[in-house]
């Protein structure tokens, strides 16, 4: 009895270590398919495709994707009016931190805009101790130490001149995404995360439709153009890494994932250097490491 009470617990140790290993590669690769976000936006910017006409395909196809796998699974529900609103209004900050990422990096090296857009987790540490009175600790304090000076090593060490409009929308996007983070994280719990992410994309297309349509970019040409890079975008910027980040943070936690996801900027600095020919300093990459370091502080808190 006690041998095979043993094999069983062995199996069952086995079966949840094949699940977490599965689970982190999953989160591992959305954040290298998310690294390559940057390329695309670039390709379709020499095409003359507007931020809001591409962000608006990059959200419907990812949208469309989130409510098939919500469907097959179940999840849509009524949701209090609350709730809703709060998805939708999560909705709008995603469009704002998808508006202000893209601008940035049409304007500075894509691997500066990545690292930007990770000082959200000492943000977002910031943000908690001064508005929820939560204890920053040591912890917390070598998370915004870290990230701050890393983000100055980056910025004020480039290879070439840096646009300072781009680098203020970079800092803008992770001020974004801290909202994003701080509202998510009081508005999702209770309701399943593939079909609250099916809502929330669905609402950022619809705010980037309204807004391609007020600013008179109907004309969907460029983008017809260019439907390879389109399509890369489509794929690679929302089909494949949003699932995949969901069904692997289920899998190993939201800790755990967030700490893999930082793979999405050193993604990002590989593909402008393999692919658009950017480079970088040995004192930014030492910055971009000291933000990544810091992301990593921040999840352990």
């Amino acid at each position: 009895m006690m041998y095979g009470a043993r094999l069983l617990d062995h199996a069952k140790g086995l079966v949840e270590r094949r699940e977490q290993l599965f689970g982190g590669l999953m989160v591992a690769v959305s954040g290298l398919s998310f690294g390559t976000l940057s390329v695309f936006n670039r390709a379709l910017a020499e095409a003359g495709v507007p931020v809001a006409q591409m962000s608006f395909l990059r959200f419907l196809g990812g949208a469309a994707v989130l409510w098939a796998i919500a469907l097959s699974r179940n999840e849509p529900a009524p949701l209090p009016r609350g709730k809703l609103a709060g998805l939708f209004a999560l909705g709008v900050l995603f469009v704002g931190e998808a508006w202000l990422y893209f601008e940035s990096s049409r304007r500075i090296p894509i691997a500066v805009t990545a690292v930007l857009l990770y000082l959200f987790p000492a943000l977002v540490a910031l943000v908690s101790r001064v508005i929820f009175g939560e204890r920053l600790g040591v912890v917390g304090l070598v998370a915004l130490a870290l990230s701050l000076s890393g983000t100055a090593l980056v910025v004020g060490a480039p290879a070439g001149a840096l646009e300072v409009l781009g680098v203020l929308l970079g800092v803008g996007s992770a001020v974004a995404y801290s909202g994003y983070v701080l509202v998510g994280s009081r508005v999702q719990p209770g309701v399943p995360p593939t079909f609250a992410s099916a809502v929330i994309s669905t609402s950022a297309a619809a705010v980037f439709a309204i807004g391609a349509i007020v600013q008179g970019e109907t004309s969907f040409s460029g983008a017809a153009s260019a439907w390879p890079s389109v399509v890369g975008l489509v794929l690679l910027g929302s089909v494949v890494p949003v699932p995949l980040l969901l069904f692997g943070m289920a899998r190993i936690g939201a800790n755990r994932a967030s700490v893999i996801s930082t793979l999405e900027p050193v993604s990002a600095a590989i593909c402008g250097l393999l692919f658009l020919g950017e480079t970088m300093t040995a004192l930014q990459w030492l910055g971009a490491a000291a933000v990544v370091s810091a992301a990593l502080v921040a999840s352990r808190r």
